[in-house]
């Protein structure tokens, strides 16, 4: 944590003269160079650099640091704003150092380079000895050798540095972003107690924010699928609502836009030659944003945001996910900062960041007990179904995990699922139903419920004191999920055929016993009807027939067909 901490938790950091002199050179770049203030100087050594020291020790240190060729001074942040907790508050999750992580794999390449070249010595003593065996490997050795120099020189090479100044540009733009939307004075963004509201004469595009979002989660669950076609479709959906929401800076940007990078990156790429070269779908998504964002804004920080991502994707790949991650976490410490580090926003992208990399992040329980807190109140109140489905959902989000869920987790599932399907049956039954909050939490729980009851518990204990048919309740609440869904608009649409898929890969892994031919003559009757209902389903999603797939031959089987479509819209975004 690089803001300050009271005296009980102060931890006094000592670094010796050696370290600070490494250290000067990022210290000169950033703070002379850049012209970044000392918050942002901590944050960047901190994260990247693994340099902890505390804030008035960098402001002793930077004192003195070319004080002539500053090239801006550093603007004041506002005023904290006064919240009723409790001022000792933990932050949203803990980090742990990305440089860390880089220096050990570092390690153990040059360690095996100075094996190898320990080995190359012995070689030579060998041929200085006479020994004709040692001959024969120095000529086999030197095929190794051009390798190694290769491996080495791709990965122990000056192109980290390179990285570590993209993700500084990178976070200096975040906080650059943040403070204008909300340190501008009269034209600042205010938050109230769930949403950011605008200034006078600015439209809100939060819900227009929070669209894209769920259209890019369809497009993940199509590509899923198989549906490349429909992906195609979708993928024009998204570029029009990209239109939408660049018009207006909007802070919908730092909220959402981390999300739907997230779920860009985590749609898999089955390519050959693809792996190396990057998510296909990240990058057209990142280029499509920067010429929108260009021909609006020109040289602005959201520029500047995305410039950077575009760099760390072209020059190294594999470090995008480590470097989306901690620009989310800057953000949030941004955002924070100035809204207050208890705001639901700020506590609701915490969980988020923490659920997209478990290995790097992780969520204390005081999250979960502040997003409990509204939860409560919606008890002894009256509210409107949107705030209790946000409320309910951003708790079950934060405290639902991957493995086995405890009992009130599960009961929380199925109380929002109660009322939340009833509405939704009701629209359905009209034909009005929208993926909005409700609809949202009534696909999630059902979800929640479903896979609870298909998934073994931990333990045997449990194991043993489970009902014999927890496996057909799971079909149920599939089956109930996607007879709702599937009259409602397109996203509602996609759900239902992303449950579809779900519940027939369920159904054909449910173990049977080989004696009962009644059973299994009713369960492939059974999948016959669910794969009728799917066909039918797809066939109410739009599509757009990528080109080059137009004119098919009867002959051809449909995998070599689907992976044709794949292939081909792959390397349309690609290009």
């Amino acid at each position: 944590d690089t803001q300050r901490k009271s005296q009980g938790e102060r931890k006094r950091i000592r670094h010796s003269r050696s370290e600070w002199e490494k250290a000067n050179e990022h210290l000169h770049r950033l703070y002379v160079e850049k012209g970044y203030t000392v918050e942002e100087v901590a944050f960047d050594m901190a994260v990247i650099h693994d340099f902890e020291a505390g804030i008035s020790t960098y402001q002793k240190r930077l004192a003195s640091l070319g004080k002539d060729k500053r090239l801006r001074t550093a603007k004041a942040l506002p005023e904290p704003p006064i919240s009723d907790a409790e001022p000792d508050i933990p932050k949203a999750f803990e980090i742990i150092c990305e440089q860390s992580r880089r220096m050990r794999a570092e390690e153990r390449r040059t360690e095996r380079v100075k094996q190898k070249r320990e080995r190359e010595k012995r070689r030579l003593l060998q041929l200085e000895r006479g020994n004709e065996r040692g001959r024969k490997k120095e000529r086999k050795g030197k095929t190794r050798d051009k390798t190694m120099s290769r491996i080495s020189q791709h990965w122990i090479g000056p192109f980290l540095q390179d990285i570590y100044k993209h993700q500084e540009d990178l976070f200096h733009s975040i906080d650059a972003f943040c403070k204008k939307l909300f340190a501008a004075g009269e034209e600042s963004w205010v938050a109230d107690a769930r949403h950011l509201r605008p200034p006078l004469g600015t439209p809100d595009l939060s819900l227009a924010w929070r669209r894209l979002s769920d259209q890019v989660a369809g497009v993940q669950l199509l590509v899923e699928g198989g549906l490349y076609n429909q992906v195609n479709f979708m993928l024009g959906h998204v570029l029009a609502s990209l239109r939408t929401v660049v018009q207006v800076r909007n802070p919908g940007f730092v909220v959402h836009f981390w999300a739907v990078c997230s779920q860009f990156l985590s749609i898999p790429v089955r390519c050959r030659g693809m792996k190396s070269q990057g998510n296909p779908y990240l990058g057209w998504f990142l280029r499509r944003l920067r010429e929108n964002l260009v021909s609006i804004y020109g040289k602005q920080p959201l520029v500047d945001i995305v410039d950077s991502l575009l760099h760390v994707l072209v020059s190294s790949p594999r470090d995008l996910k480590p470097t989306l991650g901690l620009a989310r976490w800057k953000a949030i410490h941004a955002l924070g900062s100035l809204i207050g580090p208890t705001h639901c926003i700020v506590l609701n992208m915490g969980v988020r960041c923490a659920k997209a990399w478990r290995s790097k992040f992780s969520t204390p329980t005081t999250t979960l007990e502040l997003l409990r807190q509204p939860v409560l109140a919606t008890i002894s109140g009256i509210y409107d179904a949107q705030y209790m489905a946000e409320v309910s959902l951003d708790y079950l989000f934060a405290v639902v995990t991957e493995g086995f869920n405890p009992p009130n987790i599960i009961a929380e599932a199925r109380e929002l699922l109660a009322w939340t399907a009833e509405i939704c049956r009701k629209k359905a039954q009209q034909r009005t139903l929208r993926y909005d909050s409700v609809t949202r939490a009534f696909a999630f729980s059902t979800r929640v419920l479903a896979k609870h009851f298909v998934d073994p518990p931990p333990d045997q204990a449990s194991r043993t004191q489970r009902p014999q048919h927890d496996a057909e309740v799971s079909f149920r609440y599939l089956g109930g999920a996607i007879e709702v869904l599937r009259w409602g608009d397109l996203q509602c649409r996609i759900r239902a055929a992303g449950f579809s898929n779900l519940l027939l890969a369920w159904v054909k892994g449910n173990p049977r016993s080989p004696k009962d031919a009644t059973h299994a003559g009713m369960q492939a009757q059974n999948i016959i009807e669910l794969k009728a209902r799917r066909r039918e389903i797809l066939r109410t999603l739009d599509k757009k027939r990528i080109k080059g797939t137009e004119k098919r031959r009867r002959d051809r089987v449909w995998r070599k067909d689907r992976t044709q479509e794949k292939n081909l819209l792959v390397a349309s975004l690609a290009g």
